[in-house]
């Protein structure tokens, strides 16, 4: 039987990234030493994330090929502001926009005294954050806030 040869621990997350672009239809051209190099100078590996304070790779100006002298490491924060800045959405995407947003988001924020404690007993109970938010009407920040008013 082969013997698997040894990857190093940061491997896996440099083949998600090289998929995901590959779904994305970008180019991803960077080797593994590249990649990991990369994120070796920067200096941010232990602070890599989705959240807006932490960090990823990213294109420059959110175009072209992963390729060396393209790419910077920055937060998720300034990576999506540079994503979307100028961005205009077809008219198709902008009614499915509307569609996803329509009410739940622009209703009123506060539920009664009354409201809030069937929303902590329903919580308390198991049922799921986003069916007591449809039952009530308002989005799921609304429950939670409601419930931690208590």
């Amino acid at each position: 039987m082969g013997r698997k040869s040894f990857r190093p621990s940061w491997y896996s997350f440099y083949r998600q990234q090289k998929s995901n672009a590959r779904m994305r239809k970008i180019g991803f051209y960077l080797t593994s030493e590249e990649w990991w190099k990369i994120w070796q100078d920067s200096g941010h590996w232990h602070e890599r994330g989705r959240l807006s304070h932490q960090y990823c790779m990213a294109r420059f100006g959110d175009r072209g090929h992963y390729i060396l002298g393209n790419v910077e490491i920055t937060t998720t924060r300034n990576n999506n502001i540079v994503g979307s800045t100028g961005r205009k959405h077809s008219q198709i995407t902008i009614k499915k926009m509307k569609k996803t947003h329509k009410g739940v988001q622009y209703r009123p924020h506060k539920l009664n005294r009354k409201q809030a404690l069937e929303a902590k007993r329903l919580f308390d109970s198991g049922i799921n954050v986003v069916e007591i938010a449809r039952q009530f009407g308002v989005g799921k920040s609304t429950i939670y806030r409601s419930i931690y008013r208590l």
